[in-house]
């Protein structure tokens, strides 16, 4: 069968095809790997800050607050389109010229959910557990302030409604460096442990 657009070899030397993403070419493996080296806020943070990291910890939260099993592995997987696509920048990826890569990232995301057998979209527990991590980053992994957390989250809020913006806190420990083989490690043992249960 004829895919669409060119294709990318991953780190297990499988054949993943960006424009035309299929749940069967969509592995664990790549998806820790990758994440773990793809460095959140366009790397502008004060040490590699993967977002294989950044999504353990939300998965964490998640957990941390009693949701079941499948949003936990929701949480851990939020981002996962990103071991494929790249991470780009916020304001970036809101830009309207970025229409055509939020299409490519929702069919990629799409594929990584089915591969696993998990629904989109994404529960508001799990959304509001990105932003819980997005107020610690600011003020443990960039050069944040409180007003930078108050102007993301309010655009947050714009787009998801005020529910997964109340009590946006920043978690009482600090983050620390991990370093990408350890964050893939862990990913891949979350994974492993969320996929039993």
């Amino acid at each position: 069968m004829i895919r669409v657009g060119n294709w990318m070899q991953t780190f297990t030397g499988r054949r993943f095809y960006p424009l035309d993403p299929r749940p069967e070419d969509v592995c664990v493996e790549d998806i820790a790997h990758a994440l773990s080296l793809v460095c959140r806020f366009g790397g502008h943070v004060r040490f590699h800050y993967s977002v294989a990291q950044h999504s353990l910890y939300v998965s964490n939260h998640v957990d941390d607050h009693g949701a079941g099993g499948q949003d936990v592995l929701i949480a851990l997987l939020h981002d996962a389109a990103e071991a494929y696509i790249g991470d780009v920048v916020w304001p970036l990826k809101q830009a309207t010229e970025m229409l055509g890569y939020r299409v490519v990232e929702e069919r990629v995301e799409r594929a990584v959910f089915e591969r696993f057998g998990l629904p989109l979209p994404l529960p508001a527990v799990v959304k509001h557990a990105d932003l819980v991590l997005l107020a610690t980053e600011k003020r443990d992994v960039v050069n944040g302030s409180a007003a930078s957390v108050g102007r993301e989250t309010a655009a947050a809020q714009s787009r998801l409604g005020p529910w997964y913006c109340d009590s946006v806190q920043p978690l009482p420990d600090a983050l620390s460096a991990w370093s990408p083989r350890e964050a893939e490690r862990i990913f891949l043992a979350r994974f492993e442990e969320l996929s039993r249960s």
